[in-house]
């Protein structure tokens, strides 16, 4: 089993908390800093998690069902619950609008949209996995050309803005995303002491032609980016400069306790990505029955629910560690 590097998980925890950003920019209509900044992050984040993914997955071949059996547990029940999380949020407000008729039926449409809101990146994380280990079994050394293969179905498919059943676009993308990154992990080397710079450069050029060219970046809900060269470009470069910049930071005295705090939101980014906005929506909506929220409400609502969940699974861990010392 790989053995886990903290830089790495502090890299997820500052792109999870980027990711949070994201999603309350939008509620700063016609601020063009806000709008800016969700575009830059928007040139990466959810690549990132594929790339990040590829990068890091084992080269030891284990028995396809157990592999299977393993990402179930992983990806799978999680996004099953978060989808009955949603149902329940739809008791309460209808605008949420997971589908109609028994919620056997609501649960069946919301599989067949790909999940409901955040759970979309679960199922189609399990799919990228498991259809990958697959290809890998059988292509073997001709791997690298089904990833190309898996790309440019998912730009064919974006324009012809075809992404139904089960996100079958999205999953064609983020498969590329992922394949690529893991046969060309020996070239992220993301240990290496070379300059960031270029990486970031070409991060900031591509990213700033694709809104120069239609205003926005990638949407990989929807597969849909501005340009998918220079969406790849950016992907792939912000990925790799921001797991180095991390590693950087983790040598840096003077930024320990910052590290560790962004190492335990990403060894957990799993429930900060799924829960946080979940809940921080469920309060949004019900407080919304009542009154408008300005977006600075909205903003505290969500660091509120965020360090709640924080402290919930930081008290978590603290009772495993003691309950494994007594034990």
């Amino acid at each position: 089993m790989m053995r886990r590097k903290p830089y790495i998980d502090a890299a997820k925890g500052v792109v999870v908390l980027l990711m949070l950003l994201a999603h309350c920019l939008p509620a700063l209509h016609g601020n063009i800093a806000a709008e800016l900044a969700r575009n830059l992050i928007n040139a990466f984040h959810m690549p990132f998690f594929f790339i990040l993914a590829g990068s890091l997955k084992s080269q030891n071949a284990e028995p396809f069902l157990l592999f299977v059996k393993r990402k179930t547990k992983r990806l799978l029940i999680p996004f099953l619950v978060a989808n009955l999380l949603f149902l329940v949020l739809d008791m309460f407000d209808p605008e949420v609008n997971v589908g109609t008729g028994t919620i056997v039926q609501k649960l069946f449409i919301a599989m067949l949209n790909g999940g409901q809101s955040v759970s979309w990146f679960l199922l189609t994380l399990f799919f990228v996995e498991v259809l990958f280990e697959l290809t890998r079994i059988m292509a073997g050394k001709y791997t690298i050309c089904f990833a190309v293969i898996y790309g440019i179905t998912g730009v064919v498919l974006g324009r012809l803005g075809i992404n139904y059943p089960l996100k079958i676009g999205t999953v064609f993308t983020a498969l590329s995303f992922y394949g690529l990154s893991f046969i060309f992990r020996g070239r992220l080397d993301y240990e290496k002491k070379e300059n960031i710079i270029p990486l970031w450069l070409t991060f900031i050029l591509s990213a700033a032609g694709m809104i120069m060219i239609s205003g926005g970046t990638w949407e990989m809900v929807e597969n849909d980016c501005s340009d998918y060269l220079l969406g790849s470009l950016s992907a792939f470069s912000a990925s790799l400069g921001i797991v180095r910049l991390l590693h950087i930071v983790s040598e840096t005295p003077r930024l320990k306790l910052l590290y560790g705090f962004f190492s335990f939101v990403g060894v957990h980014s799993l429930y900060f990505y799924l829960y946080t906005g979940f809940s921080a929506t469920f309060i949004m909506h019900l407080l919304e029955t009542i009154i408008s929220l300005p977006f600075s409400i909205k903003i505290f609502i969500y660091l509120i629910v965020f360090f709640s969940i924080y402290g919930i699974v930081f008290a978590i861990e603290r009772l495993k560690a003691r309950n494994a010392i007594t034990g």
